[in-house]
């Protein structure tokens, strides 16, 4: 098996903290998650999803939780609908 390095700039304090988190992670170095991160995405055993992580403001957070309450007491007091296919759901809208 021929060996090839693998260079990926990066800033200094991201690569120590990837190092710190993966020796809490178990691995004996960054290299060592590395390669087992690329070994799994080259056999197509892992997918890669970037996503971000969206947090709530107090005052976003006050009212999804207004907004939540509001809809419990509505359903409650049986004022909720239940669809079980789209048409359905359709005709509750429209009546």
């Amino acid at each position: 098996m021929q060996k090839v390095i693998l260079q990926v700039p990066m800033d200094k304090s991201l690569r120590d903290l990837a190092e710190f988190s993966a020796s809490t992670q178990g691995f004996s170095s960054l290299q060592e998650a590395v390669r087992l991160f690329v070994n799994k995405l080259a056999k197509g055993l892992i997918n890669v999803s970037l996503e971000e992580v969206e947090y709530l403001s107090k005052a976003e957070g006050r009212a999804l939780t207004k907004k939540y309450k509001a809809f419990v007491s509505e359903k409650k007091k049986g004022k909720t609908h239940l669809a079980h296919s789209a048409n359905e759901m359709l005709d509750q809208l429209t009546s």
